[in-house]
């Protein structure tokens, strides 16, 4: 289960933040997960996604598959802490970026 949740959930958030990355564009979903209400970003909002997938992503992988390591789990704290910091403030941008639109 370390496997999945901790290496092949983070790649595939990892995978659509280098897709925004690269093409310059981002979805966000909002209202559950229907795809009714769906909020096309551009330019810098789609860097600050990718940035965020890359730190959700970091923070699963830490979580969930260093702390199952015998070393690992040193560095599983620093990790998670850094990789959720990450995504915060990335997060907030995008929202700021929404809300000032």
């Amino acid at each position: 289960m370390a496997l999945l949740k901790g290496i092949v959930v983070p790649l595939v958030i990892i995978t659509y933040g280098l897709y925004c990355y690269t093409s310059g564009h981002g979805y966000i979903i909002g209202e559950g997960l229907g795809f009714g209400n769906v909020l096309r970003v551009t330019g810098s909002l789609a860097t600050a996604l990718a940035i965020s997938c890359f730190g959700l992503g970091a923070t699963l992988h830490f979580h969930y598959f260093w702390r199952e390591r015998q070393y690992g789990w040193r560095f599983a704290p620093l990790g998670e802490i850094l990789g959720l910091l990450t995504w915060l403030v990335s997060l907030g941008y995008i929202i700021w970026g929404v809300i000032v639109k």
